[in-house]
């Protein structure tokens, strides 16, 4: 497709589940349109720099803190920003900056800063759940103007005995 048009690659498809232990040969008698076990599918496609990882984690425990992002970042909708596998119940720190994620990082803690850190950040604190877990909703407004915008976030987990550093993901408004 062409101009960020939909196009679908689907096919139908159809499935039977038999209860018996022995699998008879089936008969199927179907009339047009009557047919109740229809699947079908779509595959969509997004511009690859929607959302981009850079970097790898950094941790001094065997846990590898990942920020990931539960979607893609549209115009008029919300999606989380996760911080998976942190410690537990520790205090997390989202950073937000505008533009794309350093093409080399600055040293922190040991790790690695993606953050563009010579404009404005913005930091976002929230404590981990016990699973090691945290979610940063991002509402981006209805606003046509969004679109194309660039932005880049990083993770940060202050534990009761170290700090863990994230990947940085760089995200584009559709």
């Amino acid at each position: 497709g062409t101009g960020g048009s939909p196009v679908s690659f689907g096919t139908w498809e159809r499935a039977h589940t038999l209860n018996a232990t022995a699998i008879p040969t089936p008969t199927y008698t179907i009339a047009a349109g009557v047919d109740a076990a229809q699947y079908y599918q779509r595959l969509t496609t997004y511009p690859i720099p929607a959302v981009v990882n850079t970097g790898t984690p950094c941790s001094g425990t065997t846990l590898l803190p990942r920020l990931v992002a539960d979607g893609f970042f549209n115009v008029g909708a919300t999606t989380d920003l996760e911080l998976v596998d942190t410690q537990a119940s520790s205090i997390v720190v989202f950073g937000l900056a505008g533009g794309t994620a350093l093409p080399a990082p600055l040293p922190l803690f040991g790790c690695s800063l993606w953050l563009d850190v010579t404009g404005p950040v913005v930091a976002v604190a929230n404590v981990s759940s016990a699973s090691g877990y945290t979610a940063l909703p991002i509402a981006v407004p209805s606003n046509p103007l969004l679109a194309g915008q660039t932005f880049s976030a990083q993770g940060f987990v202050f534990g009761a005995t170290t700090t863990d550093v994230a990947n940085a993901t760089t995200f584009t408004i559709q």
